[in-house]
């Protein structure tokens, strides 16, 4: 660092003893400072930089990260080799002169600028090139600290979040089949919405296969998907009971431990605790479209529900009953008709209140061409 700011303090002393006529003419001749064997020019929208070269050597131009080279243009394209290529993201432009004492202009051209190069052909060399962009660096370094920022701020809301969530940790072993002491997992837990369970590293090369079991069916298994996260593996479902497979003959069975739904006395239950009444107000005076729920009272009383039954039965009676019996001879005589029947039965249901039995009725008369016969009532 200090060789590097006196190589600058003497490029500046230099320039300022010159005179200004040289960087008037646009050409910057000596490198702002040097880093190692390159030398750093500043580079300028409108700058031409002077570059020496040396036959049997190469000179490295290194131009700004994640640009695209697109045309390298040269007033004498005979006696000087070009090359380039791309290393981590950075264009490299290889120039090489065939003969001494040359001299000649470059211009490189990329997706972002143009750099211009006076070459010579000299006994000196500069092995390696590249340029600085104080405006370019700057924003970029500013851009970059934001990004820090904002991924800093946004880990820090998701371990708080994290850190708030509610997390059911009753998982127990309920059974280990040959399953080594290396391979138990650290802990198992759910957050209400997924599963996840934490087991060493030293597992990485044998990971578990995952299942889901019915308690009641425990012959019934259901292979679940999941994701790794590190040495975690997360499942998108809450398990009641788990089977972790390592192997063909190694397994762990694991259930969760659900505690019985108690039922709070009136001094423990508290309303209103936590209450954040804006968040309703603003989505009940929203322009969501509210979901209707249409109220239905199924609920029938005993007396309804006996007096329907009552009715019921007289209904069956009627219709048992009251139909014609007829001899085969009489196949085509004609039979009470539905509307009759309808009419008998809602004269039954008039009747109900007053406790009249259905002996009591007065029945319609059946047509004249249709005699009717009556089975013979046990009022006992």
């Amino acid at each position: 660092m200090k060789k590097s700011l006196q190589i600058a303090l003497a490029a500046f002393a230099l320039t300022t003893a010159l005179g200004s006529t040289t960087f008037a003419e646009g050409t910057q001749y000596y490198p702002t400072y040097r880093d190692g064997v390159t030398n750093v020019y500043t580079y300028g929208e409108y700058k031409q930089f002077e570059i020496n070269t040396r036959v049997g050597y190469i000179t490295d131009v290194q131009l700004r990260p994640n640009e695209v080279l697109q045309k390298i243009a040269t007033g004498n394209s005979t006696q000087w080799s070009v090359d380039h290529d791309v290393v981590g993201g950075i264009q490299h432009v290889y120039i090489k002169p065939l003969a001494s004492d040359l001299r000649t202009n470059f211009i490189i051209n990329t997706d972002k600028r143009s750099y211009r190069l006076l070459v010579n052909s000299t006994n000196e060399t500069e092995y390696s090139v590249a340029f600085i962009f104080p405006n370019e660096d700057k924003a970029d370094y500013l851009e970059k600290q934001e990004q820090l920022r904002l991924q800093k701020e946004a880990q820090e809301q998701k371990e708080k979040a994290l850190a708030n969530r509610a997390l059911y940790i009753n998982y127990k072993v309920k059974k280990n089949h040959h399953v080594p002491q290396d391979f138990l997992p650290k802990s198992v837990f759910d957050d209400g919405t997924k599963t996840y369970i934490e087991l060493p590293e030293n597992v990485q090369d044998n990971f578990p296969t995952v299942y889901s079991y019915d308690k009641f069916q425990k012959n019934k298994i259901q292979l679940v998907n999941y994701r790794l996260k590190g040495n975690v593996l997360e499942v998108d479902k809450i398990m009641p009971a788990i089977k972790l497979v390592f192997n063909q003959n190694s397994y762990l069975m694991i259930t969760k431990d659900e505690k019985q739904q108690t039922i709070p006395s009136p001094d423990k239950i508290e309303l209103n605790k936590q209450m954040q009444p804006e968040p309703l107000l603003k989505l009940l005076h929203s322009n969501t479209q509210a979901e209707t729920v249409t109220f239905k009272d199924t609920y029938v009383g005993k007396a309804e529900r006996e007096h329907k039954k009552h009715v019921e039965e007289q209904k069956e009676f009627i219709r048992d009953t009251q139909q014609p019996q007829v001899a085969p001879q009489q196949e085509s005589t004609k039979l009470i008709s539905n509307e009759e029947i309808d009419k008998m039965i809602q004269k039954l249901e008039a009747d109900i209140g007053s406790m009249n039995t259905p002996s009591q009725m007065e029945l319609p008369s059946a047509p004249a061409t249709s005699p009717m016969v009556l089975p013979a009532i046990d009022k006992n």
